[in-house]
């Protein structure tokens, strides 16, 4: 199996019957490739016994599918686009966010709130009390 045209992936690295495609990005950690495979996107050294590497990123997180596109954009620029429909797991909401590489691990980077305009209403006969009077 040739994943690239360049190099085989061989037995060492990952599980030849899950990689999916073609390469995504360069590993942050080890320079590798990173490749999609059943439930992750993982470095090809993932299952290397003499080099082994960590560096993976689960597809479905937070409550959201990860696209392959957006791991592409990860690696390559180190930061996502603002990407829509993580669920929090202690409040069930849904929220936005960025993915971001920091020392060679994913994490999220929220964007401050947008901070709501509270409207006074105005009572209409003011300096009546409550009788009327």
């Amino acid at each position: 199996l040739l994943v690239n045209s360049r190099e085989p992936v061989t037995a060492e690295g990952l599980d030849l019957n899950s990689i999916r495609g073609e390469p995504l990005g360069q590993c942050p950690k080890c320079g590798s490739r990173v490749f999609e495979t059943g439930l992750y996107y993982a470095c090809e050294r993932q299952a290397n016994k003499k080099e082994l590497c960590t560096f993976r990123i689960l597809k479905f997180f937070l409550g959201r599918q990860l696209e392959s596109l957006e791991i592409i954009q990860l690696l390559a620029d180190g930061k996502t686009d603002l990407l829509n429909e993580f669920v929090s797991f202690q409040t069930s909401r849904k929220f936005k966010a960025f993915l971001k590489l920091k020392d060679s691990e994913v994490k999220l980077e929220i964007p401050p709130r947008e901070k709501r305009v509270k409207v006074k209403k105005e009572k209409e006969n003011p300096g009546q009390g409550l009788w009327g009077f």
